[in-house]
């Protein structure tokens, strides 16, 4: 989003995957509707920054470690099921390969 703001010519779009409301709204339980592993990220960061750090770091591990069409299917599990079925096909691929270039360097991003 950041980019976008800042350089507008060079990014010709911004696309948020499982954005998420301000977490103590009135009235909204807000990891009803959160995947599983978006609700242990949430529990661990609620723990300690630790806790979050560990979880981060587990999951960074487990997208190197795994081809691109692998974790598209596993990223269904951290979304919202209408966030999930954008993953399906050629999005979610490309959207893996990202994660991997992201992760190259380490998960400090991600966390």
């Amino acid at each position: 989003m950041a980019a976008g703001e800042v350089d507008p010519r060079r990014v010709q779009g911004v696309l948020l995957i499982g954005s998420f409301a301000q977490c103590d709204a009135d009235g909204l339980d807000f990891l009803a509707d959160l995947g599983l592993m978006s609700v242990i990220q949430f529990r661990a960061a609620e723990r300690s920054a630790e806790a979050r750090r560990a979880v981060i770091s587990q999951m960074a591990a487990a997208v190197r470690e795994h081809e691109a069409v692998e974790v598209a299917s596993a990223m269904a599990s951290l979304l919202p099921r209408a966030d999930a079925m954008v993953l399906d096909g050629v999005y979610g691929v490309a959207n893996a390969v990202s994660m991997h270039h992201g992760l190259a360097a380490g998960y400090a991003g991600w966390l």
